[in-house]
């Protein structure tokens, strides 16, 4: 992984002081020396012979410019059914939950091994596919949404253990449906290929990771601590 300008931290900066600094320097990269790498995951499946593979977020470097939103809602704004632009964190797959004290915590479909939304989706399943309203794609391995059977009732955002999951409604839809799940953009997550800070990262996925599939708030209360003594 290439160096930057505050890998070294020679002048013993704080992880507050130095993302300070780093603005004022047009510089959006964090030193992961800082403090050890504690990590937020998403998973699905990988090729056949191979191991899933999760989006993995860096807490020590992430600097909270929440760039990944922009190129995430950008990326899929065509298979959300809106325009090409610059995007809409709205629709985003990926957020950035932001704390005082200074931390920022991305948070991303932990797509479970066994999924609680589509165990929870009360709709019966498709004797064709086997799918619910909410259902584990075979081929990717993330989690989707049949908007032709969706009821729009609730109930896999209330099971969803990261709260990744929300009922929104996209630009002329009918109704609301189930938003922020990944797709992993297809294999190319766009998250991981445009930040800045090389906080977000594609690898093996590992379910033992301290903070898999949890929420912002679990994992604010946890470093803050860490960090900064309590809150």
């Amino acid at each position: 992984m290439k160096k930057n300008a505050f890998d070294s931290n020679p002048a013993g900066l704080d992880r507050r002081q130095l993302l300070k600094a780093a603005a004022a320097t047009g510089l959006l990269t964090a030193a992961g020396a800082l403090a050890p790498r504690f990590v937020m995951v998403a998973w699905a499946a990988g090729e056949e012979g191979q191991a899933a593979r999760a989006i993995v977020a860096d807490l020590a470097k992430c600097t909270g410019c929440r760039l990944c939103e922009m190129f995430c809602s950008s990326f899929n704004a065509s298979a959300d059914g809106l325009p090409p632009t610059l995007g809409n964190p709205r629709y985003a797959r990926i957020t950035v939950a932001n704390f005082n004290p200074d931390m920022d915590v991305p948070v991303v479909c932990a797509m479970c091994p066994k999924p609680p939304c589509v165990e929870a989706c009360p709709v019966a399943e498709d004797p064709a596919t086997g799918r619910r309203a909410i259902y584990r794609d075979k081929e990717s391995g993330t989690i989707k949404n049949d908007a032709a059977r969706c009821t729009s009732c609730g109930s896999c955002e209330a099971a969803c253990v990261t709260g990744t999951i929300r009922l929104d409604s996209l630009p002329g839809a009918a109704q609301k449906r189930p938003l922020g799940m990944c797709n992993l953009c297809g294999g190319d997550p766009q998250c991981v290929k445009r930040c800045p800070a090389e906080a977000l990262s594609l690898a093996p996925v590992d379910e033992n990771r301290e903070f898999y599939g949890q929420r912002a708030q679990a994992v604010f209360s946890v470093m803050a601590k860490r960090w900064y003594g309590g809150i």
